[in-house]
């Protein structure tokens, strides 16, 4: 179990060295701080995990990765999924390192997101800047009042603080890791659209 742990968060900090923006950054160093600690929360599946098997096999070492140490994450319901019987069943995440993660932090939320297919994660905000790399599957992403752009693995989206935003998959699901920096509170997220 180590290894893959140990391998995961070294493909994580290199993947924020990547990207190379002051979010990414500060993403990397609490990974690389918190990389020889491991999970305190007991794993734990969420109904969208059923999704994990449409995932593609080989699609890049990261998604296998994450795909491979799935059954070790503690999945919850996203807060939008919580009211909504179609998005409690069709998305989740790890919070790998945060507040409420596996790994407690208090100064970043950073984990995994799951959404199935032919799902809209409907319109909402939170407090804190979020920053979300596509793993796997193409899905399209709305902003404000713009309309859908279409993302794929390997593409980088970032959400301003309270800033409305929105997620839909088409045929398949979408993987994705995602970080949240600033004011980390659930409290304030709400869903701006139904």
């Amino acid at each position: 179990m180590r290894e893959g742990w140990v391998e995961l968060f070294d493909s994580l900090e290199k993947l924020y060295a990547s990207e190379g923006s002051d979010f990414a950054r500060d993403a990397q160093k609490i990974l690389i701080e918190s990389s020889s600690l491991l999970p305190t929360k007991q794993a734990s599946l969420a109904p969208a995990c059923r999704h994990l098997p449409a995932l593609q096999r080989d699609s890049s070492a990261l998604s296998d990765l994450i795909i491979s140490l799935s059954d070790q994450f503690s999945w919850g319901y996203s807060n939008g999924a919580k009211a909504n019987q179609q998005l409690s069943e069709n998305l989740a995440y790890v919070e790998r390192i945060g507040p409420t993660g596996m790994i407690v932090d208090s100064r970043m939320r950073i984990g995994f997101f799951l959404q199935g297919p032919k799902i809209s994660y409907l319109k909402h905000w939170h407090p804190a800047e979020e920053l979300y790399y596509v793993v796997q599957g193409k899905s399209g992403w709305v902003v404000d009042d713009l309309p859908f752009q279409d993302k794929k693995s390997g593409d980088w989206i970032l959400h301003r603080s309270m800033q409305p935003h929105a997620m839909l998959t088409y045929d398949q699901p979408m993987l994705a890791l995602w970080a949240w920096r600033g004011d980390l509170s659930t409290a304030a997220y709400e869903i701006v659209a139904s």
